[in-house]
């Protein structure tokens, strides 16, 4: 069975020990788009 690949918001916000409202604010995004962007699998470029 294939491992599937974690998202990059996800693996960061981890990695960085912060929650997605808090990437969000200092990457310039809401945390509803960051949890979008989750949700249905995409990457911003800007991101």
């Amino acid at each position: 069975m294939e491992e599937k690949e974690i998202h990059l918001v996800k693996k960061v916000s981890k990695e960085l020990g912060l929650t997605y409202r808090e990437l969000a604010e200092k990457i310039g995004y809401t945390e509803g788009s960051l949890k979008t962007f989750v949700s249905k699998n995409q990457v911003n470029k800007r991101l």
